[in-house]
């Protein structure tokens, strides 16, 4: 059964704008809402050394140049404990690989993560502290999966939140309050699931 929830007001950007000028990135996120991340912070933390994943079909390292660790489609099934020594990733995108688990400290030293994409992939389960800290993190992809339900504290704490998707896995329930305390939030996607029903006041305060 497709269950698909949208909040916000009509005619808002469906996805946020990433910006980079030239190879000098004055700006990465620029949301609707007024966010507004300066680079010149995540510029000014130390730099560390490189990391590279490797996958069944290729090889990928993080971008000093953009913040960014795309890892797209390249077969890989195992990540590593976590990717502090890439420094100040803003977008990671680990979407269509072979991934079955995420390491509960996956994303910690990350504080200026603003996407993450681990969608087309074999996770049935995923950390409840996943996305701790994440202040700016913006949207959230965890579709075409194996997951049957969610930790209720999977989106706790996150403000800045505005898409999160998770259609085509095998949920059955959505804890009632697994979606309060997001006041940016505007995009939900839970098509392709196992949902009958909802619970009473789970989109209190989106709209």
């Amino acid at each position: 059964r497709e269950v698909k929830a949208m909040a916000g007001a009509a005619g808002r950007p469906r996805r946020p704008l990433l910006l980079a000028v030239a190879g000098h990135v004055l700006l990465l996120l620029a949301l609707q809402t007024g966010l507004l991340i300066n680079t010149t912070a995540a510029q000014q933390q130390p730099q560390q050394q490189t990391l590279t994943i490797v996958g069944e079909f290729g090889n990928c390292s993080c971008n000093a140049l953009t913040y960014t660790l795309q890892c797209h489609g390249l077969g890989i099934s195992v990540l590593p404990a976590n990717l502090s020594v890439c420094g100040n990733l803003m977008v990671l995108n680990f979407t269509s690989n072979k991934i079955a688990a995420v390491p509960s400290g996956f994303l910690a030293g990350l504080p200026f993560t603003v996407f993450v994409g681990l969608s087309g992939n074999l996770l049935t389960s995923i950390p409840g502290d996943l996305f701790y800290g994440l202040e700016f993190i913006a949207e959230i992809g965890l579709s075409d999966n194996k997951f049957e339900a969610f930790p209720t504290n999977l989106l706790s704490g996150l403000a800045n939140l505005q898409v999160f998707r998770a259609s085509n896995n095998q949920v059955t329930s959505i804890p009632q309050i697994f979606f309060f305390g997001l006041p940016k939030l505007f995009e939900i996607e839970l098509r392709g699931n196992r949902l009958t029903a909802l619970p009473p006041g789970l989109l209190r305060g989106l709209f």
